[in-house]
């Protein structure tokens, strides 16, 4: 089952989301910039971490593999990052965020 799972994530820049909006023709961008804060919104708990991307990814893990081993699965995840604190550190933080205000066409 784990074969047959795909779980692609992708990050555009900030011209490649522009393109994107742009392509799909439903919106005109009333304002976009780069918010670059590395280190700022750092989870740096393993717990808070997990949690978070349990809120985000909990439902397309379950329809994919079940309910059964969630918990299991992000139990594993916090233990993974308790294991690696740099994975936590504000200092390696490198995230960029995209802010934009679309008006519906």
């Amino acid at each position: 089952m784990i074969d047959s799972f795909n779980f692609p994530l992708y990050f555009p820049s900030q011209k490649q989301l522009k393109a994107i909006i742009e392509r799909n023709g439903s919106y005109n961008i009333e304002r976009m910039e780069t918010l670059d804060n590395p280190g700022k919104h750092t989870l740096t708990s393993a717990k808070a971490r997990a949690l978070f991307y349990r809120a985000v990814f909990d439902k397309l893990l379950i329809n994919h593999f079940g309910c059964e081993i969630i918990d299991e699965v992000f139990d594993r995840y916090t233990q993974k990052l308790e294991a690696s604190p740099a994975v936590l550190s504000p200092d390696n933080d490198k995230t960029i965020l995209i802010f934009a205000i679309l008006k519906r066409i």
